[in-house]
Protein backbone atom coordinates (compact mmCIF):
# COMPACT_ATOMS: atom_id res chain seq x y z
CA UNK A 1 0.00 0.00 0.00
CA UNK A 2 1.04 3.61 -0.59
CA UNK A 3 2.26 5.29 2.56
CA UNK A 4 0.44 8.54 3.37
CA UNK A 5 1.12 10.92 6.24
CA UNK A 6 -0.66 14.02 7.46
CA UNK A 7 1.92 16.71 8.20
CA UNK A 8 1.91 18.22 11.69
CA UNK A 9 1.15 21.84 12.35
CA UNK A 10 4.59 22.46 13.87
CA UNK A 11 7.94 21.88 12.21
CA UNK A 12 9.19 18.41 13.18
CA UNK A 13 12.79 17.67 14.09
CA UNK A 14 12.92 14.77 11.66
CA UNK A 15 11.40 14.78 8.16
CA UNK A 16 8.05 13.01 8.08
CA UNK A 17 7.12 10.91 5.04
CA UNK A 18 3.79 12.09 3.57
CA UNK A 19 3.70 9.76 0.57
CA UNK A 20 5.73 6.94 -0.93
CA UNK A 21 4.84 4.57 -3.76
CA UNK A 22 4.02 0.97 -2.95
CA UNK A 23 5.95 -1.94 -4.44
CA UNK A 24 5.03 -1.89 -8.10
CA UNK A 25 4.69 -4.59 -10.74
CA UNK A 26 5.07 -3.54 -14.38
CA UNK A 27 5.46 -5.36 -17.70
CA UNK A 28 8.71 -5.19 -19.59
CA UNK A 29 8.78 -2.23 -21.98
CA UNK A 30 5.90 -0.41 -20.29
CA UNK A 31 6.14 2.98 -18.56
CA UNK A 32 5.78 3.58 -14.83
CA UNK A 33 6.88 5.98 -12.15
CA UNK A 34 7.60 6.06 -8.42
CA UNK A 35 7.05 8.99 -6.08
CA UNK A 36 8.30 9.89 -2.65
CA UNK A 37 7.38 12.98 -0.60
CA UNK A 38 8.09 14.26 2.93
CA UNK A 39 7.32 17.20 5.19
CA UNK A 40 10.35 18.92 6.70
CA UNK A 41 9.01 22.31 7.72
CA UNK A 42 10.95 25.56 7.55
CA UNK A 43 14.75 25.66 7.74
CA UNK A 44 16.25 28.86 9.13
CA UNK A 45 19.89 27.94 8.34
CA UNK A 46 21.53 29.72 5.39
CA UNK A 47 22.41 27.60 2.30
CA UNK A 48 20.58 24.64 3.84
CA UNK A 49 17.71 22.85 2.20
CA UNK A 50 15.81 19.60 2.26
CA UNK A 51 15.48 17.19 -0.64
CA UNK A 52 14.48 13.71 -1.75
CA UNK A 53 16.85 11.65 -3.86
CA UNK A 54 16.26 8.21 -5.43
CA UNK A 55 19.02 5.57 -5.46
CA UNK A 56 19.31 2.00 -6.68
CA UNK A 57 20.13 -0.68 -4.08
CA UNK A 58 21.32 -4.14 -5.00
CA UNK A 59 20.83 -7.35 -3.06
CA UNK A 60 24.35 -7.16 -1.58
CA UNK A 61 23.47 -3.83 0.06
CA UNK A 62 25.33 -1.63 -2.43
CA UNK A 63 23.61 1.70 -3.15
CA UNK A 64 24.30 3.51 -6.44
CA UNK A 65 22.79 6.34 -8.43
CA UNK A 66 19.95 5.43 -10.79
CA UNK A 67 20.69 4.87 -14.50
CA UNK A 68 20.74 7.83 -16.89
CA UNK A 69 17.68 6.63 -18.85
CA UNK A 70 15.57 6.97 -15.69
CA UNK A 71 14.36 10.52 -15.13
CA UNK A 72 14.36 11.94 -11.62
CA UNK A 73 12.36 15.11 -11.07
CA UNK A 74 12.30 17.02 -7.78
CA UNK A 75 9.17 18.92 -6.70
CA UNK A 76 8.16 21.04 -3.70
CA UNK A 77 5.16 22.90 -2.31
CA UNK A 78 4.18 25.04 0.65
CA UNK A 79 7.30 27.21 0.22
CA UNK A 80 9.53 24.16 0.22
CA UNK A 81 8.25 22.75 3.49
CA UNK A 82 6.93 19.69 1.65
CA UNK A 83 9.29 18.25 -0.92
CA UNK A 84 9.54 15.13 -3.04
CA UNK A 85 10.82 13.47 -6.20
CA UNK A 86 9.37 11.50 -9.13
CA UNK A 87 11.30 8.57 -10.58
CA UNK A 88 9.99 8.10 -14.13
CA UNK A 89 10.63 5.05 -16.35
CA UNK A 90 9.62 5.72 -19.99
CA UNK A 91 10.16 2.03 -20.84
CA UNK A 92 11.11 -0.41 -18.13
CA UNK A 93 14.16 -2.47 -19.11
CA UNK A 94 15.14 -5.83 -17.68
CA UNK A 95 18.01 -4.33 -15.64
CA UNK A 96 15.62 -1.80 -14.07
CA UNK A 97 13.82 -4.39 -11.95
CA UNK A 98 14.93 -4.40 -8.32
CA UNK A 99 14.91 -2.19 -5.22
CA UNK A 100 14.99 1.60 -5.19
CA UNK A 101 15.61 3.72 -2.10
CA UNK A 102 14.00 7.06 -1.45
CA UNK A 103 16.46 8.99 0.75
CA UNK A 104 14.95 12.02 2.45
CA UNK A 105 17.55 14.55 3.51
CA UNK A 106 17.04 17.37 5.99
CA UNK A 107 19.93 19.25 7.58
CA UNK A 108 21.03 17.08 10.44
CA UNK A 109 18.62 14.22 9.67
CA UNK A 110 18.24 11.58 6.97
CA UNK A 111 15.64 8.83 6.59
CA UNK A 112 15.01 6.37 3.79
CA UNK A 113 12.25 4.19 2.39
CA UNK A 114 12.63 1.25 -0.02
CA UNK A 115 10.35 0.48 -2.96
CA UNK A 116 10.62 -2.69 -5.05
CA UNK A 117 9.98 -2.70 -8.81
CA UNK A 118 9.09 -6.21 -9.91
CA UNK A 119 8.29 -7.76 -13.27
CA UNK A 120 4.64 -8.36 -14.06
CA UNK A 121 3.17 -10.62 -16.74
CA UNK A 122 -0.23 -8.89 -16.57
CA UNK A 123 -0.83 -5.67 -18.47
CA UNK A 124 -1.83 -2.77 -16.25
CA UNK A 125 -5.47 -1.71 -16.32
CA UNK A 126 -5.70 2.01 -16.90
CA UNK A 127 -8.88 3.79 -15.98
CA UNK A 128 -10.54 5.40 -18.97
CA UNK A 129 -11.25 9.05 -18.16
CA UNK A 130 -14.30 8.95 -20.47
CA UNK A 131 -15.56 5.37 -20.28
CA UNK A 132 -18.43 4.30 -22.53
CA UNK A 133 -21.51 3.60 -20.37
CA UNK A 134 -22.04 0.00 -21.48
CA UNK A 135 -24.41 -0.80 -18.63
CA UNK A 136 -26.59 2.23 -19.29
CA UNK A 137 -26.54 1.57 -23.03
CA UNK A 138 -27.52 -2.06 -22.46
CA UNK A 139 -30.33 -1.03 -20.10
CA UNK A 140 -31.74 1.57 -22.50
CA UNK A 141 -31.38 -0.80 -25.47
CA UNK A 142 -33.26 -3.52 -23.60
CA UNK A 143 -35.95 -1.02 -22.64
CA UNK A 144 -36.25 0.17 -26.25
CA UNK A 145 -36.55 -3.43 -27.51
CA UNK A 146 -39.20 -4.17 -24.88
CA UNK A 147 -41.21 -1.06 -25.83
CA UNK A 148 -40.89 -1.91 -29.54
CA UNK A 149 -42.12 -5.48 -28.97
CA UNK A 150 -44.97 -4.22 -26.78
CA UNK A 151 -46.03 -1.74 -29.46
CA UNK A 152 -45.90 -4.45 -32.14
CA UNK A 153 -48.06 -6.76 -30.01
CA UNK A 154 -50.57 -4.00 -29.29
CA UNK A 155 -50.71 -2.95 -32.93
CA UNK A 156 -51.22 -6.53 -34.07
CA UNK A 157 -54.00 -7.07 -31.54
CA UNK A 158 -55.79 -3.72 -31.77
CA UNK A 159 -54.85 -2.29 -35.17
CA UNK A 160 -58.20 -3.10 -36.80
CA UNK A 161 -60.12 -1.55 -33.90
CA UNK A 162 -57.95 1.56 -34.10
CA UNK A 163 -58.56 1.84 -37.85
CA UNK A 164 -62.33 1.54 -37.42
CA UNK A 165 -62.37 4.08 -34.58
CA UNK A 166 -60.32 6.57 -36.60
CA UNK A 167 -62.51 6.03 -39.66
CA UNK A 168 -65.72 6.59 -37.71
CA UNK A 169 -64.27 9.55 -35.81
CA UNK A 170 -62.51 11.41 -38.64
CA UNK A 171 -63.52 9.72 -41.90
CA UNK A 172 -65.76 11.42 -44.43
CA UNK A 173 -69.44 10.90 -43.68
CA UNK A 174 -71.35 9.79 -46.79
CA UNK A 175 -74.89 10.36 -45.51
CA UNK A 176 -75.55 13.40 -47.75
CA UNK A 177 -74.52 11.90 -51.07
CA UNK A 178 -78.05 11.15 -52.31
CA UNK A 179 -77.75 7.38 -51.79
CA UNK A 180 -80.74 5.56 -50.31
CA UNK A 181 -78.80 2.89 -48.41
CA UNK A 182 -75.38 2.09 -47.00
CA UNK A 183 -75.15 -1.52 -48.20
CA UNK A 184 -76.81 -3.79 -50.72
CA UNK A 185 -76.15 -7.47 -49.97
CA UNK A 186 -76.48 -9.88 -52.90
CA UNK A 187 -76.82 -13.60 -52.23
CA UNK A 188 -78.53 -16.78 -53.37
CA UNK A 189 -81.40 -18.51 -51.61
CA UNK A 190 -79.07 -21.18 -50.21
CA UNK A 191 -77.23 -18.49 -48.20
CA UNK A 192 -80.31 -16.53 -47.10
CA UNK A 193 -80.25 -17.81 -43.52
CA UNK A 194 -76.71 -16.53 -42.97
CA UNK A 195 -77.38 -13.19 -44.63
CA UNK A 196 -80.78 -12.38 -43.10
CA UNK A 197 -80.16 -14.12 -39.77
CA UNK A 198 -76.61 -12.97 -39.01
CA UNK A 199 -75.18 -10.44 -41.41
CA UNK A 200 -78.06 -7.99 -41.73
CA UNK A 201 -78.85 -7.86 -37.96
CA UNK A 202 -75.16 -7.30 -37.17
CA UNK A 203 -74.78 -4.48 -39.67
CA UNK A 204 -78.04 -2.80 -38.67
CA UNK A 205 -77.01 -3.02 -35.01
CA UNK A 206 -73.85 -1.15 -35.97
CA UNK A 207 -75.90 1.60 -37.60
CA UNK A 208 -75.87 0.66 -41.30
CA UNK A 209 -78.92 0.82 -43.58
CA UNK A 210 -79.03 -2.51 -45.38
CA UNK A 211 -80.92 -3.71 -48.47
CA UNK A 212 -80.89 -7.37 -49.47
CA UNK A 213 -81.15 -8.76 -52.99
CA UNK A 214 -81.74 -12.47 -53.31
CA UNK A 215 -80.91 -14.06 -56.66
CA UNK A 216 -81.93 -17.47 -57.85
CA UNK A 217 -79.30 -17.67 -60.60
CA UNK A 218 -75.52 -17.97 -60.20
CA UNK A 219 -73.40 -14.99 -59.16
CA UNK A 220 -71.88 -14.55 -62.61
CA UNK A 221 -75.16 -12.91 -63.78
CA UNK A 222 -75.42 -10.38 -60.92
CA UNK A 223 -73.40 -7.31 -62.10
CA UNK A 224 -76.00 -5.94 -64.53
CA UNK A 225 -78.73 -6.08 -61.85
CA UNK A 226 -76.62 -4.57 -59.02
CA UNK A 227 -75.69 -1.46 -61.01
CA UNK A 228 -79.24 -0.13 -60.64
CA UNK A 229 -79.11 0.25 -56.84
CA UNK A 230 -78.51 3.67 -55.22
CA UNK A 231 -76.19 2.44 -52.49
CA UNK A 232 -72.80 3.29 -51.04
CA UNK A 233 -71.44 -0.26 -50.89
CA UNK A 234 -72.27 -3.56 -52.56
CA UNK A 235 -71.57 -6.81 -50.73
CA UNK A 236 -71.63 -10.02 -52.75
CA UNK A 237 -71.79 -13.26 -50.75
CA UNK A 238 -70.04 -16.09 -52.58
CA UNK A 239 -70.30 -19.74 -51.64
CA UNK A 240 -70.10 -23.04 -53.52
CA UNK A 241 -73.90 -23.12 -53.82
CA UNK A 242 -73.86 -19.61 -55.36
CA UNK A 243 -71.66 -21.01 -58.15
CA UNK A 244 -73.63 -24.21 -58.75
CA UNK A 245 -71.23 -26.07 -56.39
CA UNK A 246 -68.34 -25.36 -58.75
CA UNK A 247 -65.79 -23.86 -56.32
CA UNK A 248 -62.78 -24.10 -58.62
CA UNK A 249 -60.20 -21.55 -59.77
CA UNK A 250 -61.58 -21.17 -63.28
CA UNK A 251 -65.18 -20.56 -62.25
CA UNK A 252 -64.18 -18.19 -59.41
CA UNK A 253 -61.84 -16.28 -61.72
CA UNK A 254 -64.59 -15.72 -64.30
CA UNK A 255 -67.07 -14.65 -61.58
CA UNK A 256 -64.67 -12.13 -60.01
CA UNK A 257 -63.77 -10.68 -63.41
CA UNK A 258 -67.48 -10.07 -64.10
CA UNK A 259 -67.95 -8.50 -60.66
CA UNK A 260 -65.03 -6.17 -61.35
CA UNK A 261 -67.14 -4.51 -64.02
CA UNK A 262 -69.22 -2.87 -61.24
CA UNK A 263 -67.15 0.29 -61.07
CA UNK A 264 -69.75 2.85 -59.96
CA UNK A 265 -70.00 1.54 -56.37
CA UNK A 266 -67.37 0.15 -54.06
CA UNK A 267 -67.63 -3.64 -54.10
CA UNK A 268 -66.86 -6.11 -51.31
CA UNK A 269 -66.93 -9.88 -51.70
CA UNK A 270 -67.53 -12.17 -48.74
CA UNK A 271 -66.61 -15.79 -49.36
CA UNK A 272 -68.06 -18.46 -47.11
CA UNK A 273 -65.22 -20.80 -48.01
CA UNK A 274 -61.54 -20.21 -48.58
CA UNK A 275 -60.37 -19.69 -52.15
CA UNK A 276 -58.70 -22.68 -53.81
CA UNK A 277 -54.96 -23.06 -53.28
CA UNK A 278 -52.66 -21.06 -55.54
CA UNK A 279 -50.27 -24.00 -56.03
CA UNK A 280 -49.87 -24.99 -59.67
CA UNK A 281 -52.47 -22.40 -60.65
CA UNK A 282 -52.60 -21.92 -64.42
CA UNK A 283 -52.42 -18.45 -65.96
CA UNK A 284 -54.67 -17.22 -68.72
CA UNK A 285 -53.52 -15.55 -71.94
CA UNK A 286 -53.11 -12.21 -70.10
CA UNK A 287 -50.98 -13.79 -67.37
CA UNK A 288 -53.76 -13.43 -64.76
CA UNK A 289 -54.73 -16.00 -62.17
CA UNK A 290 -57.52 -16.21 -59.62
CA UNK A 291 -55.27 -14.96 -56.82
CA UNK A 292 -53.82 -12.09 -58.85
CA UNK A 293 -57.37 -10.84 -59.51
CA UNK A 294 -58.38 -11.41 -55.88
CA UNK A 295 -55.49 -9.22 -54.67
CA UNK A 296 -56.99 -6.25 -56.49
CA UNK A 297 -60.44 -6.72 -54.91
CA UNK A 298 -61.83 -6.41 -51.39
CA UNK A 299 -62.41 -10.06 -50.54
CA UNK A 300 -63.11 -11.19 -46.98
CA UNK A 301 -63.37 -14.80 -45.88
CA UNK A 302 -65.87 -15.45 -43.11
CA UNK A 303 -63.75 -16.87 -40.29
CA UNK A 304 -65.63 -19.00 -37.80
CA UNK A 305 -62.84 -18.95 -35.17
CA UNK A 306 -62.26 -15.17 -35.23
CA UNK A 307 -65.58 -13.49 -36.03
CA UNK A 308 -64.57 -10.22 -34.28
CA UNK A 309 -61.68 -9.72 -36.71
CA UNK A 310 -64.02 -10.39 -39.63
CA UNK A 311 -66.54 -7.74 -38.52
CA UNK A 312 -63.77 -5.22 -37.91
CA UNK A 313 -62.37 -5.81 -41.41
CA UNK A 314 -65.84 -5.45 -42.87
CA UNK A 315 -66.65 -2.27 -40.92
CA UNK A 316 -63.31 -0.82 -41.97
CA UNK A 317 -64.52 -0.90 -45.60
CA UNK A 318 -67.99 0.49 -44.88
CA UNK A 319 -68.97 4.19 -44.63
CA UNK A 320 -68.07 6.15 -41.50
CA UNK A 321 -70.73 6.33 -38.78
CA UNK A 322 -70.25 9.07 -36.18
CA UNK A 323 -73.12 7.97 -33.92
CA UNK A 324 -71.99 4.42 -33.19
CA UNK A 325 -69.23 2.59 -31.36
CA UNK A 326 -67.36 -0.52 -32.38
CA UNK A 327 -69.66 -2.99 -30.65
CA UNK A 328 -73.07 -1.34 -30.55
CA UNK A 329 -75.56 0.56 -32.61
CA UNK A 330 -76.89 4.09 -32.35
CA UNK A 331 -79.31 4.79 -29.50
CA UNK A 332 -81.97 6.06 -31.95
CA UNK A 333 -82.18 2.83 -33.97
CA UNK A 334 -84.24 -0.02 -32.42
CA UNK A 335 -82.72 -3.48 -32.41
CA UNK A 336 -84.34 -6.28 -34.39
CA UNK A 337 -86.83 -8.36 -32.44
CA UNK A 338 -85.32 -11.64 -33.58
CA UNK A 339 -82.17 -12.84 -31.83
CA UNK A 340 -78.90 -13.01 -33.78
CA UNK A 341 -78.23 -16.54 -34.97
CA UNK A 342 -74.77 -17.93 -34.28
CA UNK A 343 -72.62 -18.38 -37.35
CA UNK A 344 -71.37 -21.75 -36.16
CA UNK A 345 -74.92 -23.09 -35.99
CA UNK A 346 -75.73 -21.80 -39.49
CA UNK A 347 -72.52 -22.41 -41.42
CA UNK A 348 -72.82 -25.75 -43.20
CA UNK A 349 -70.62 -25.82 -46.27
Amino acid sequence: MNYRYTPPEKTPDDPKITYVSADTGVCLGHPTRLFCEAFGGRIDLPDAHSEVVWYRRFSNGTTVEVSDHIEQKKVSREDGQTFGSYLTFSEVQMQDYGTYVCIIKKPGNTIEKSVRLWISRKLPQYEDPNPFPFKDALMFSSLAVFIFIAICVLVKQYWLKICVILKDSYGEVEDNDGKTSDVVIAFTSSDSTIVTGVMVPQLEEKGYQCVTREFSSVASNWPEHLRNYSTRRIIVVLSPSALNNSWDSTNLYQTLKRLQTIEETKLLCITLQKLPSAKNEAKNASGETLHSVAKNMNILCWNRSNSEAFWLRLCKELPAKRCRGIGGGPPSRPRLNSELISLDSLMVL
